[in-house]
């Protein structure tokens, strides 16, 4: 659950654990590249770096991908470039990058047709390019 590897993730970064300490700096310096490459409309970075991405993610817990979403990756793989889940235990959303507009459009088919849950289904993503913004009230 995801509540279990927070937790496990939080503790080990308040105890300075050496290991992820280094895993959260390695997930910020990789942040800051993914954002770099996408401001440059960069594609091959930034699928380069979402791969890194999860493979930081998975070394702070491996615990952290269910194997459900290995299974659909590999049967999409001809189709996609990169993917990742959304937070710690998957938060439900897997983010697929095709591979073309062409492989986007098989992916998007392929989940219509048999959808890997029987809520699964495809939406559209769009990076907004002024970022986070927040207001006090």
């Amino acid at each position: 659950m995801a509540k279990n590897i927070l937790e496990n993730v939080v503790w080990n970064w308040l105890v300075r654990e050496p290991s992820a300490v280094k895993a959260v700096e390695r997930l910020r310096a990789n942040a800051e590249r993914m954002r770099t490459a996408l401001a440059a409309g960069d594609l091959d970075a930034t699928v380069a770096e979402l791969t890194e991405y999860m493979t930081r993610k998975r070394q702070i817990d491996p615990g952290s991908c269910p194997p459900a979403f290995d299974d659909l990756a590999t049967r999409w793989k001809e189709d996609l470039a990169a993917w990742c889940f959304a937070g710690a235990g998957g938060g439900g959303f897997m983010l697929l990058v095709a591979r073309s507009a062409m492989a986007a459009e098989s992916l998007r088919a392929r989940i219509e047709r048999d959808p890997p849950h029987p809520r699964a289904r495809a939406f559209d993503l769009e990076v907004d390019p002024v970022g986070l913004r927040c207001a006090v009230l």
